[in-house]
Formats: structure tokens, C-alpha cells, sequence
């Protein structure tokens, strides 16, 4: 079974090549957005104890946030 990505997040139509570009997903736009917040307010004492790479834990820990965001919003 596949993610629900949410869809495109900023698809724009583009005139000179008569088509769409889709770009990020709603999934990984949420994901950025709660990387961003962790990694400013959240992740040395939380992640640190609990896995073994910071990085691993931060981009886990955001797209977790960002399934839930994404069934939220289809509520």
C-alpha cells in the first residue's frame, strides 16, 4: 500500500512547454515544514537519546508528522 502524498502541493502550469509541473508533494511540504520547527525547537534532547543518527531520527520523526497532518486534513 502507498502513502497518501496529499497530492501536488505548488502545481503550476508553465505556457512556454504546455504543461504542468507538479513539484513537492502536500506530504513532503509538511514534512519540510515540521523539519524545520524541530530542528529550531525540538531535536538535540529528544532524538540524542533515542536513535542512532539525528539526521534519521529528525526526517522519520517530520514525515510522521506530516501522515498526520495529511489524515487530518482528509477528516
Amino acid at each position: 500500500m502507498s502513502k497518501d502524498t496529499g497530492g501536488p502541493a505548488f502545481p503550476h502550469w508553465d505556457e512556454d512547454q504546455s504543461c504542468w509541473h507538479i513539484g513537492l508533494t502536500m506530504r513532503d511540504y509538511f514534512a519540510a515544514k515540521a523539519m524545520a520547527t524541530l530542528v529550531a525547537n525540538v531535536v538535540p534532547p529528544y532524538v540524542s537519546a533515542r536513535y542512532k543518527s539525528d539526521a534519521h531520527a529528525v526526517a522519520a520523526i517530520s514525515y510522521n508528522m506530516a501522515d498526520a497532518m495529511l489524515e487530518a486534513r482528509n477528516k
